[in-house]
Protein backbone atom coordinates (compact mmCIF):
# COMPACT_ATOMS: atom_id res chain seq x y z
CA UNK A 1 0.00 0.00 0.00
CA UNK A 2 2.73 2.65 0.65
CA UNK A 3 4.22 1.62 -2.59
CA UNK A 4 1.13 2.80 -4.28
CA UNK A 5 0.59 6.11 -1.97
CA UNK A 6 4.52 7.21 -3.33
CA UNK A 7 3.62 6.98 -6.58
CA UNK A 8 1.41 9.31 -6.75
CA UNK A 9 3.64 11.94 -5.13
CA UNK A 10 5.35 14.32 -7.36
CA UNK A 11 8.68 13.60 -7.49
CA UNK A 12 12.01 15.17 -9.36
CA UNK A 13 12.69 13.11 -12.53
CA UNK A 14 15.79 13.82 -15.38
CA UNK A 15 14.86 14.37 -18.43
CA UNK A 16 17.14 15.61 -21.72
CA UNK A 17 15.35 17.97 -24.40
CA UNK A 18 16.56 16.91 -27.94
CA UNK A 19 15.62 19.37 -30.72
CA UNK A 20 17.03 18.13 -34.08
CA UNK A 21 16.91 18.32 -38.00
CA UNK A 22 19.28 19.03 -40.96
CA UNK A 23 21.10 21.84 -41.01
CA UNK A 24 24.42 23.59 -42.84
CA UNK A 25 27.02 25.20 -41.18
CA UNK A 26 30.55 25.06 -39.61
CA UNK A 27 32.33 23.24 -36.29
CA UNK A 28 36.19 24.51 -35.46
CA UNK A 29 36.14 26.13 -38.67
CA UNK A 30 35.12 22.89 -40.97
CA UNK A 31 32.23 23.27 -42.99
CA UNK A 32 29.59 20.91 -43.21
CA UNK A 33 26.83 20.84 -45.22
CA UNK A 34 23.40 19.30 -44.95
CA UNK A 35 23.96 17.17 -41.82
CA UNK A 36 21.51 15.88 -39.55
CA UNK A 37 22.39 17.46 -35.89
CA UNK A 38 20.90 17.40 -32.11
CA UNK A 39 21.33 19.48 -29.62
CA UNK A 40 20.78 18.04 -26.24
CA UNK A 41 20.14 19.42 -22.85
CA UNK A 42 19.36 17.61 -19.80
CA UNK A 43 17.56 18.79 -17.15
CA UNK A 44 16.39 17.63 -13.56
CA UNK A 45 12.68 18.96 -13.21
CA UNK A 46 13.25 20.02 -9.73
CA UNK A 47 15.84 22.67 -11.19
CA UNK A 48 12.23 24.19 -13.53
CA UNK A 49 11.31 27.58 -12.64
CA UNK A 50 8.29 29.54 -13.90
CA UNK A 51 8.09 32.91 -15.12
CA UNK A 52 5.08 35.02 -16.75
CA UNK A 53 4.32 33.24 -19.91
CA UNK A 54 6.15 30.18 -19.24
CA UNK A 55 8.54 27.69 -17.67
CA UNK A 56 12.53 27.88 -17.98
CA UNK A 57 15.66 25.20 -16.88
CA UNK A 58 18.54 27.84 -16.24
CA UNK A 59 22.41 26.69 -16.19
CA UNK A 60 21.89 23.81 -18.72
CA UNK A 61 24.59 22.61 -20.78
CA UNK A 62 23.29 22.22 -24.18
CA UNK A 63 25.47 19.91 -26.29
CA UNK A 64 25.95 19.31 -30.02
CA UNK A 65 25.98 16.31 -32.07
CA UNK A 66 26.64 16.70 -35.76
CA UNK A 67 26.96 13.97 -38.11
CA UNK A 68 30.49 13.46 -38.84
CA UNK A 69 31.80 15.78 -36.24
CA UNK A 70 31.23 13.57 -33.18
CA UNK A 71 29.59 15.11 -29.43
CA UNK A 72 30.67 18.92 -28.69
CA UNK A 73 29.36 20.67 -25.69
CA UNK A 74 28.15 24.21 -25.69
CA UNK A 75 30.49 27.37 -23.47
CA UNK A 76 28.21 29.65 -21.94
CA UNK A 77 25.20 30.56 -20.12
CA UNK A 78 21.90 28.61 -21.58
CA UNK A 79 19.01 28.03 -20.40
CA UNK A 80 15.80 25.94 -21.94
CA UNK A 81 12.62 28.26 -22.36
CA UNK A 82 9.09 27.25 -23.05
CA UNK A 83 6.87 29.77 -23.42
CA UNK A 84 2.96 29.15 -23.66
CA UNK A 85 1.75 32.42 -24.94
CA UNK A 86 3.91 32.01 -28.31
CA UNK A 87 3.83 28.40 -29.01
CA UNK A 88 7.53 28.64 -28.28
CA UNK A 89 10.14 26.16 -26.73
CA UNK A 90 14.47 26.25 -27.20
CA UNK A 91 17.65 26.61 -25.70
CA UNK A 92 18.32 30.37 -25.14
CA UNK A 93 21.67 31.56 -24.64
CA UNK A 94 21.07 34.07 -21.98
CA UNK A 95 24.97 35.50 -21.93
CA UNK A 96 23.45 37.33 -25.26
CA UNK A 97 20.10 37.17 -25.64
CA UNK A 98 19.91 35.15 -28.70
CA UNK A 99 18.26 31.49 -28.93
CA UNK A 100 20.51 28.43 -30.72
CA UNK A 101 17.31 26.60 -31.30
CA UNK A 102 13.94 27.54 -31.83
CA UNK A 103 10.68 25.56 -32.23
CA UNK A 104 7.06 26.53 -32.88
CA UNK A 105 4.09 24.43 -32.20
CA UNK A 106 0.76 24.95 -30.62
CA UNK A 107 1.31 21.79 -28.52
CA UNK A 108 3.49 23.84 -26.77
CA UNK A 109 0.94 26.41 -25.37
CA UNK A 110 0.03 23.90 -22.51
CA UNK A 111 3.20 21.93 -22.14
CA UNK A 112 5.23 22.24 -18.79
CA UNK A 113 8.15 20.91 -19.62
CA UNK A 114 8.15 18.31 -16.13
CA UNK A 115 7.16 15.32 -18.94
CA UNK A 116 7.93 13.40 -21.97
CA UNK A 117 6.80 14.43 -25.23
CA UNK A 118 6.75 14.11 -28.71
CA UNK A 119 8.22 13.76 -30.63
CA UNK A 120 6.66 16.68 -32.13
CA UNK A 121 7.31 18.54 -35.70
CA UNK A 122 7.78 22.25 -35.24
CA UNK A 123 8.56 25.07 -37.23
CA UNK A 124 11.63 26.91 -36.49
CA UNK A 125 14.77 28.28 -36.57
CA UNK A 126 18.48 27.56 -35.85
CA UNK A 127 21.50 30.39 -34.34
CA UNK A 128 22.81 32.10 -37.80
CA UNK A 129 26.68 32.99 -38.53
CA UNK A 130 26.66 35.79 -37.08
CA UNK A 131 26.90 34.41 -34.10
CA UNK A 132 28.76 31.41 -33.59
CA UNK A 133 28.23 29.33 -30.60
CA UNK A 134 31.53 28.58 -28.23
CA UNK A 135 31.98 24.77 -27.84
CA UNK A 136 34.29 21.93 -26.74
CA UNK A 137 35.40 21.60 -30.50
CA UNK A 138 35.80 25.10 -31.43
CA UNK A 139 33.30 28.16 -32.79
CA UNK A 140 29.84 25.90 -34.06
CA UNK A 141 28.04 28.22 -37.08
CA UNK A 142 24.77 27.49 -37.85
CA UNK A 143 24.07 29.01 -41.62
CA UNK A 144 20.74 30.68 -40.49
CA UNK A 145 17.72 29.17 -42.01
CA UNK A 146 14.11 30.11 -41.20
CA UNK A 147 11.44 27.91 -40.90
CA UNK A 148 13.58 24.89 -40.68
CA UNK A 149 11.17 21.63 -39.40
CA UNK A 150 12.66 21.04 -35.78
CA UNK A 151 12.01 17.48 -34.02
CA UNK A 152 11.40 18.38 -30.77
CA UNK A 153 11.68 15.22 -28.15
CA UNK A 154 11.75 15.28 -24.46
CA UNK A 155 12.29 11.93 -23.04
CA UNK A 156 13.44 10.54 -19.63
CA UNK A 157 16.90 9.72 -18.71
CA UNK A 158 17.46 6.44 -19.83
CA UNK A 159 18.87 5.35 -16.42
CA UNK A 160 15.85 6.81 -15.13
CA UNK A 161 13.12 4.73 -17.80
CA UNK A 162 15.54 1.77 -16.46
CA UNK A 163 14.96 2.13 -12.99
CA UNK A 164 11.20 2.87 -13.40
CA UNK A 165 10.94 -0.49 -15.32
CA UNK A 166 12.46 -2.40 -12.66
CA UNK A 167 10.09 -1.20 -10.10
CA UNK A 168 7.29 -2.13 -11.95
CA UNK A 169 8.72 -5.39 -12.86
CA UNK A 170 9.08 -6.21 -9.23
CA UNK A 171 5.71 -4.66 -8.67
CA UNK A 172 4.43 -6.77 -10.71
CA UNK A 173 5.43 -9.87 -9.92
CA UNK A 174 4.68 -9.17 -6.03
CA UNK A 175 1.28 -8.44 -7.16
CA UNK A 176 1.25 -12.25 -8.60
CA UNK A 177 2.24 -13.70 -5.56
Amino acid sequence: MAIIVGAGTSQAATLIFNYSGIASGSLGGTNFTDQAFTLSVTVDTVDRSAFASGFRYNNVTPQASIAGFGVVTFSGSFAIVINNNTNWTGIANDGRGLDAVSSFNPVFATYDGLSPLGPVLANGFISGGAYPISTSGGSLSFDAALNTPITVEVIPEPSCAALLMVGLAGFVRRRRR
